[in-house]
């Protein structure tokens, strides 16, 4: 039986279990501060939004997403990172999280979510599928640049 999930913003003090769960989603962070000061750059966008997950009062969750605005259709969300601690996987948390950012996306009248996998998440795309997700096919290109000098 699923535990009751709590979703809730972001809040400074749950810095420390928020820098635990990027590094188990595999981008570990270098200090709680840099996470601190990328959520209050997040934080001034109302087209952004990070929401954690609480089960027994323990931080096991996240889900971070935005707005994006398209000239050529009604554009969609775009979930950036979704997270569930390893020890609270399968309790219904992921869904929680995912069902939340639906409801946030509708407040802007998009009708679309989207979001990334890594081709090596098999088990993340099955729970995708599982909850209504289609797959579509793509490439995502990549380039990395060189901060300019002032």
């Amino acid at each position: 039986m699923p535990k009751r999930v709590e979703i809730r913003p972001f809040s400074p003090a749950d810095v420390s279990a928020v820098a635990n769960l990027l590094g188990q989603l595999g981008y570990p962070v270098e200090s709680e501060a840099l996470v601190l000061e990328r959520h209050a750059a997040l934080a001034a966008d109302v087209q952004q939004a990070l929401l954690v997950a609480v089960c027994e009062g323990q931080l096991v969750g996240l889900v971070q997403m935005a707005r994006v605005c398209l000239l050529a259709s009604e554009g969609y969300v775009e979930v950036h990172a979704l997270v569930v601690d390893e020890a609270a996987r399968g309790q219904g948390v992921g869904a929680a999280l995912l069902e939340a950012a639906q409801a946030w996306t509708t407040r802007f009248g998009n009708l679309r979510v989207r979001l990334g996998s890594g081709v090596h998440r098999e088990q993340a795309h099955q729970f995708y599928e599982h909850l209504g997700y289609t797959k579509r096919a793509g490439f995502t290109f990549e380039k990395h640049m060189t901060a300019a000098v002032i």
